[in-house]
């Protein structure tokens, strides 16, 4: 459990660092008028990779998301206040008035009686 939980304080300082790399990759990008979206699409396939070692981590460790966390059509779980899902990019709607274009509707996971 030790090796596990160093290995994931470690993945997130390395996904923090590269989510503000790739932040500042795309700003230069703007900046200069030169768009190459194959240096775009490896750094987000390299979070991407990041954030499933992470998810396999947190279910080994059973510090997966909270019960009742708000999960997007596509199954994945919703951050608390997020616009658009971070798996599919949906808009994530509430349903009703503010119902995606798409139909993408908020699914929350059932509740356990205890």
């Amino acid at each position: 459990m030790g090796l596990l939980r160093r290995e994931r304080r470690s993945l997130l300082s390395v996904h923090a660092s590269k989510v503000a790399e790739l932040g500042g990759l795309t700003v230069e990008m703007y900046r200069f008028g030169s768009w190459r979206s194959y240096l775009l699409q490896e750094r987000c396939a390299e979070l991407v990779g990041i954030e499933a070692r992470l998810a396999d981590i947190d279910a080994l460790l059973g510090t997966g998301p909270a019960a009742g966390a708000a999960r997007c059509s596509c199954g994945a779980t919703l951050r608390s206040g997020a616009q658009f899902c971070s798996n599919c990019g949906r808009t994530v709607g509430t349903g009703g008035a503010d119902r995606a274009p798409d139909d993408t509707i908020v699914e929350r996971p059932p509740t356990r009686d205890h």
